[in-house]
């Protein structure tokens, strides 16, 4: 199932690289039972080998292992459609910016969140139209070289969200 699953990011990697582009690993996760996105960045392929186990863990006891893995997990749009952010003692960070204004995604209420929790702060353009291109996401002085370097400057907070 790894194969299949993770195929598009490894292609994509290695064609990037022959491009030039910078190409991180990134995964939106959501969990059986639950309307709840979670963003996903920095993991080794062991951490998603089994996703159907993954799906069915749950947020709590996945955290456990994102933590292990060094990788970092991100509530995303959490007061979309009215809902409730997950516990931040299972969270790395909140997408404070869903910058998709085809939803209600009450960034405000995202903000506040974070700020109460001590939670990074994200931004995100959930771009799934072309009027979606370039409005949310992060500027930096310099590009990471790699995926444990991007999940360094994001446990930095040393960017500036667009959107804001």
């Amino acid at each position: 199932m790894l194969g299949k699953f993770l195929e598009g990011y490894h292609q994509l990697s290695v064609e990037g690289q022959r491009a030039g582009l910078k190409i991180y690993r990134g995964a939106e996760v959501r969990f059986d039972g639950s309307w709840n996105d979670y963003l996903l960045y920095g993991y080794h392929d062991d951490l998603l080998k089994d996703p159907e186990s993954v799906f069915t863990m749950g947020v709590e006891q996945f955290y456990e292992r994102v933590k292990a893995d060094g990788a970092l997990l991100i509530h995303a749009h959490p007061y979309r459609n009215g809902g409730e952010p997950t516990s931040a003692a299972a969270l790395d960070g909140v997408e404070v910016i869903n910058a998709n204004h085809n939803q209600n995604n009450r960034n405000d209420l995202a903000l506040s969140f974070a700020l109460q929790n001590g939670l990074l702060q994200t931004s995100g353009s959930d771009c799934h139209h072309k009027s979606h291109i370039g409005t949310g996401g992060i500027l930096v002085e310099h590009l990471p070289e790699n995926d444990a370097e991007l999940v360094a400057l994001l446990r930095s907070g040393n960017y500036a969200l667009i959107g804001k």
